[in-house]
């Protein structure tokens, strides 16, 4: 064989080997390619307290707007809780979003996570979500206008609140006296997040295991506003309200019947 002919056998079997590793590459890259960036994985599990079935717990993931949340995949738990969302496509404008979970009979609960610049398609895995069952919370009250500086002649009552409206997910408002604009209410939440929780707009204090008539003004220090307190048996509360002062004092806090 001349030496030409070698050449170009040679060049012949180069060409192939060249072609054969560009079809390689282009499986490779179909095989390995990077994930959509407009879509993500969102998997977990959800159990109910007081009980071992864990079914039909409907998921959804949103992102809220001044028009309400927008859902963007929602399937059901298994019976032990489990759900697993593979294609959950995303606006790209948003950046915040939420796990949602809820059934009948049972508070809510949610988690928030994000999607930034650089996401690199890693599932969203949230395993510790949990549904509460109704909670009810007893308490003696008084309430006085003015700046609390007194709590003598006081109005007097009882009062009772759950930790949402039955049959809804919306919190449960509670108004002490004559104020009950929506800036003098309190809301009693009980959710995975928010264990037994009171929340107020207003100043909330609380005054510590006391029984309510030992309380007779409000502490000039302490307390919080736009928060949360987590209720306790026994102990006293002080809240303002629109026009003047609440005390409340938690006789007691348990499931609902």
């Amino acid at each position: 064989m001349t030496t030409t002919n070698l050449q170009t056998k040679y060049l012949r079997i180069l060409v192939g080997i060249l072609l054969l590793l560009a079809v390689l590459g282009l499986s490779s890259c179909a095989l390995f390619q990077a994930p959509d960036k407009y879509m993500t994985e969102v998997r977990g599990r959800v159990t109910i307290e007081g009980t071992t079935d864990y079914s039909a717990i409907n998921v959804k993931v949103q992102y809220g707007t001044s028009d309400g949340p927008v859902v963007l995949a929602s399937t059901m738990t298994d019976g032990s809780g489990h759900f697993d969302m593979e294609y959950v496509p995303f606006a790209p404008e948003q950046v915040e979003f939420e796990v949602f979970a809820s059934k009948d009979g049972y508070s809510f609960s949610r988690r928030n996570f994000a999607i930034y610049f650089g996401y690199d398609g890693s599932p969203f895995v949230f395993n510790d979500m949990q549904l509460h069952g109704q909670k009810k919370m007893m308490f003696e009250w008084a309430w006085k206008e003015g700046d609390g500086s007194s709590f003598v002649g006081a109005e007097t009552r009882q009062g009772t609140v759950y930790s949402y409206v039955a049959d809804t997910s919306r919190n449960w408002h509670y108004s002490f006296g004559p104020d009950n604009d929506n800036g003098s209410q309190i809301s009693f939440r009980d959710n995975d997040i928010q264990l037994a929780m009171v929340f107020s707009n207003q100043r909330l204090v609380d005054a510590g295991l006391v029984p309510l008539v030992s309380v007779a003004s409000v502490p000039t220090t302490g307390g919080c506003r736009f928060c949360g307190i987590k209720m306790q048996v026994g102990h006293t509360y002080i809240v303002q309200t629109e026009h003047g002062y609440a005390k409340f004092h938690v006789i007691s806090l348990g499931n609902a019947e």
